[in-house]
């Protein structure tokens, strides 16, 4: 069984890792990438994981290091889900609203923009808190 971990790690590990340099901007910051090849690298793991739990329930050896990964794979999807993730969000969140509000007052020239910008006070309060 460990020469199938052998081959299996190292191959998701890089599977994650080539399509992340695929996928991603030239602009991302390493802690997002971290952090979106460690969540890819979780969900695969169940891949590695599973057959390692059949074949360890079949030959009955003891299960602690398949125990251990589980409860691995399950916490870091928790606090990935969780907290990580939300954080990250909510920075993405704060950046598109500093962006809608530059674009409002940038357009705030033209009248039916201006009107549309004055009828919603909670997008002027959150606006000229920037």
């Amino acid at each position: 069984m460990w020469v199938f971990y052998l081959i299996s790690l190292p191959l998701t590990l890089g599977m994650v890792v080539l399509t992340l340099k695929y996928f991603a901007g030239p602009g991302i910051p390493r802690y997002v990438f971290f952090t979106v090849g460690y969540a890819w690298f979780c969900s695969l793991s169940i891949i590695i994981i599973v057959p390692a739990d059949i074949w360890t329930a079949i030959t009955e050896h003891p299960n602690g290091v398949i125990s251990f990964f589980w409860s691995w794979s399950y916490w870091s999807t928790f606090l990935l889900t969780w907290y990580v993730m939300d954080e990250l969000i909510y920075r993405l969140l704060f950046v598109f609203l500093i962006l809608v509000c530059t674009l409002f007052s940038c357009y705030a020239q033209d009248d039916s923009v201006w009107v549309c910008f004055e009828t919603s006070s909670r997008m002027n309060e959150l606006c000229s808190q920037f």
